[in-house]
């Protein structure tokens, strides 16, 4: 039995292609807000987003928040993220409506775990597994990315992106 797509089927043209400017957005969004999870809705007046189109990239968007503070050290280190949460939509974003819902989707996951305090607890996990901040920052990535894609992939995406990131980190 083949699983059904709920991204494709919020659409009405899902193979269509939105214009690049906010407006499509805010009607990607109203489009897929039914499949936002109860934090996803919780704190997503969180988020400033924007749109760069210049940028040479083959994502399709990037969620970042202002600041991650580090108080503490060894076992008594605590992460704390603060400051705005931005979301980026790039070029690949519009390439269709079902990417641009994908993506809305994928990357208010990212929002959530920020503002939830869900990344800020995964970066002490990890600074205090690994004792280096860079290393911890990459585990952090890996395992938010792929909650992020998991999160879309339960809606029967397959998109080319969730993939080659399964395929380069195992999961």
């Amino acid at each position: 039995m083949e699983q059904k797509d709920l991204i494709r089927e919020a659409f009405d043209n899902p193979d269509g292609v939105p214009e690049a400017n906010m407006d499509s957005v805010n009607e990607a969004r109203a489009k897929v807000k039914e499949l936002f999870t109860f934090d996803m809705n919780k704190y997503a007046s969180k988020a400033t987003e924007t749109i760069d189109l210049e940028t040479n990239t083959t994502m399709a968007g990037k969620t970042d928040v202002d600041k991650v503070l580090i108080t503490g050290s060894g076992t008594s280190l605590v992460a704390k993220t603060s400051g705005l949460i931005s979301v980026t939509y790039y070029k690949n974003a519009f390439k269709s409506w079902y990417s641009l819902g994908s993506t809305i989707l994928h990357e208010y996951y990212h929002v959530a775990d920020y503002a939830s305090g869900f990344a800020s607890g995964l970066y002490t996990s990890m600074y205090r597994k690994y004792g280096n901040t860079l290393k911890a920052a990459q585990n952090v990535g890996i395992k938010m990315e792929t909650r992020a894609f998991n999160f879309i992939a339960g809606f029967g995406a397959t998109w080319s992106n969730f993939n080659n990131y399964r395929n380069q980190y195992g999961y």
